[in-house]
């Protein structure tokens, strides 16, 4: 039985195994990376938003990795804590999630 993740705006879902192997294969800290554009203008596609967009949002246009979403569905199950880490492409320190 897969353990599903309800998305916040559209009501789709996203695989928290699939989202613990994307963490994984991203060294356990992925940038939050959040945007107000649409997909196709979605500059970081590296970032949790985007991943999340492109793997079950119902509503891959809409900003999916907010501050209430990651509290109340990552961080809330002990798997994942808030972080800052190095944007691969800018340099510069942005918000992140670590798998704990």
């Amino acid at each position: 039985m897969a353990i599903k993740l309800t998305l916040k705006y559209g009501g789709g879902e996203v695989d928290f195994l699939e989202l613990l192997k994307f963490f994984r294969q991203n060294n356990n800290i992925v940038i939050v990376g959040d945007q107000n554009d649409v997909l196709e203008k979605h500059r970081k596609p590296y970032s949790l938003d985007y991943w999340l967009r492109t793997h079950g949002a119902n509503q891959p246009n809409t900003k999916q990795a907010t501050t209430e979403w990651l509290q109340e569905n990552l961080y809330a199950t002990g798997f994942f804590a808030e972080d800052q880490t190095n944007d691969p492409e800018t340099g510069r320190d942005v918000k992140a999630v670590r798998l704990l």
